[in-house]
């Protein structure tokens, strides 16, 4: 009992030992954004609260926004970004690195679809985030282009921001 005892428990210290291993190694890969001093938190409201089923669009369900999640998000956001201490503030719908990131499809402009293969998706996607204006700057990630704004909202044209991977 003893014997059995103590190899369960030297499994356990080796299996604790390797995530450690994985997580300090981790710590110091370069996920192409600093994210020394940076405090992330999540806030979300119940889906049903969030967003309502109205329709299809090409196979895809259309969504209908629910416009008081958007104001208290931005309440709490300009909440943070006047509290002493806190040199930045933004949000983003999912933290980067999560699994789970929207995946919506996109073509290219005079460019065919790609090649069916199979057991491979017959359409490009794109992992797709909501995130507010100033978030890459709080992340200390260099743009090329522009920023988006508060002027960026429903009502204005949509706007996106690739990485070069997408961009090529």
């Amino acid at each position: 009992l003893v014997t059995l005892q103590f190899q369960q428990s030297l499994v356990l210290l080796i299996g604790a030992g390797l995530y450690i291993n994985t997580f300090l190694r981790l710590q110091w890969d370069n996920v192409g954004f600093d994210i020394k001093g940076v405090l992330a938190f999540d806030f979300r409201f119940p889906n049903a609260q969030m967003i309502k089923r109205v329709g299809n669009y090409n196979g895809f369900p259309l969504l209908e926004v629910n416009p008081r999640p958007p104001l208290v998000f931005r309440q709490i956001l300009e909440k943070l970004q006047t509290t002493p201490g806190i040199l930045s503030a933004a949000g983003i719908s999912r933290r980067p690195l999560d699994q789970g990131a929207m995946q919506l499809p996109f073509t290219i402009v005079g460019r065919a679809k790609p090649p069916v293969q199979p057991g491979a998706q017959d359409e490009f996607t794109a992992s797709t985030f909501i995130i507010t204006p100033n978030f890459f700057q709080t992340l200390k990630v260099e743009l090329r282009g522009r920023d988006f704004t508060l002027h960026d909202d429903a009502g204005s044209s949509w706007v996106a921001i690739v990485n070069q991977t997408m961009a090529r």
